[in-house]
Formats: C-alpha cells, structure tokens, sequence
C-alpha cells in the first residue's frame, strides 16, 4: 500500500542526495576556513620568527627594540 506519493526507494534517494549535498557544502566551508586559519597562523609564526610577509612587499619589517623597529630589507 502507497500512503505517499513517494516509495521508500525514492525517499532513502532524495534523503541521500540532500545528506550529499550537506556533506560536500561541509567540505567546502571547512576547507575555506583551514585556509584562512592557516594563512593567520602563518603570518602570525612568520613574524614571530620576525620574518613577516610584509618582507615580501618591501614594507617595514618588525623590530622589538624602539631605535630598530623600522628597517628596510
């Protein structure tokens, strides 16, 4: 007997396209934020290592004492 307008079958196929659909929409969100967690964490261990990105640009590299702090690489 069909209560429904949908069999089992169709219903287990639309509940496993939409749990597809989650799942890659997951992925995508947590891969966008490893990219972005990654990309503070190395700049933030870059200029620990007080080798920053801004080196890269030609821009004032970062010193701890005040006489130092802006030299041109």
């Amino acid at each position: 007997m069909k209560k429904s307008g949908h069999t089992q079958s169709e219903i287990a196929n639309i509940i496993d396209r939409s749990v597809s659909t989650i799942n890659r929409e997951l992925l995508v969100a947590v891969g966008r934020a490893a990219i972005v967690l990654g990309g503070i964490f190395w700049h933030f261990s870059a200029q620990m290592q007080n080798r920053t990105s801004a080196t890269v640009l030609g821009l004032p590299r970062f010193h701890p004492s005040p006489e130092t702090r802006f030299t041109y690489t």
